[in-house]
């Protein structure tokens, strides 16, 4: 079951920006579906998707994801800093007030870059709780580990990678979650649009794809649940139109933004 706390298209008064993007999206999808001319991305049968190889992917699906994902990017490009930290404010409040986050005692945390729900505070408020905190750190074009964030100067000393964003060096000695005898209780994910029905379209990666079959994998060797997944989003990421997914995306559980 997903939940979208808040959901989309509630009230048809919406400010310009939000109805400018939102007409973008649609103007996406149907630029991508007519580009296919005979081939209906929406109706075409699917191949099995491994993220480690997007080729396998439906041709069309992904000339349908990649131009939303690139109208996305533009929309988001424009929202200014103080717009992004006041909708992160009310969104970090709804995850540390949640029950789920309370219940949780190993948190994975993405490292934010512009464009998303900032969460720098979060991170702060779980280290500052005693709650274990993991950040993503990359190895290769498809491999994601969560490894340990020690502290908070540990957090601010982080050196920036290739997008920007803060990330520990595969060189560090850290530890790995998947290393612990307690697993991951909640993974707080990003993404690139998500809409009503749960649906989440990322970067196109399949980073969080593949991690979270293998954490949860892991989970049940050592006789813990599942994790819960917990996406945050600003209003702009948040379309009415139902996203393209295939078969092997993996949507998060609950989805929270402004």
């Amino acid at each position: 079951m997903f939940l979208v706390p808040g959901g989309v298209g509630d009230n048809p008064d919406q400010t310009c920006q939000t109805c400018k993007s939102r007409r973008s999206f649609r103007s996406a999808v149907t630029r991508s579906v007519s580009s296919t001319k005979s081939v209906c991305p929406l109706t075409t049968p699917l191949r099995l998707f491994s993220p480690q190889n997007s080729l396998n992917m439906n041709p069309a699906l992904r000339a349908l994801k990649n131009t939303i994902r690139k109208d996305m990017r533009q929309r988001l490009a424009a929202l200014s800093k103080d717009e992004i930290h006041r909708q992160s404010a009310i969104v970090t409040e709804k995850l540390v007030a949640s029950r789920t986050f309370k219940e949780s005692q190993s948190i994975s945390v993405y490292i934010s870059m512009h464009g998303e729900i900032c969460t720098t505070e979060i991170i702060r408020t779980v280290l500052n709780q005693n709650k274990s905190c993991y950040v993503p750190r990359c190895r290769g074009k498809d491999i994601m580990d969560m490894v340990k964030i020690e502290s908070w100067d540990d957090f601010l000393a982080l050196p920036k990678n290739s997008w920007g964003i803060p990330e520990p060096r595969l060189e560090e000695d850290r530890e790995n979650v998947l290393d612990t005898p307690h697993g991951l209780d909640l993974i707080v994910m990003p993404g690139l649009a998500f809409d009503r029905t749960g649906t989440r379209l990322g970067h196109g990666r399949g980073y969080y794809d593949n991690y979270l079959i293998k954490v949860n994998k892991y989970n049940a060797s050592i006789g813990r649940p599942p994790a819960t997944t917990v996406a945050l989003a600003l209003t702009e990421q948040m379309v009415d139109e139902s996203l393209p997914r295939c078969e092997t995306d993996i949507d998060p559980q609950e989805i929270l933004h402004p």
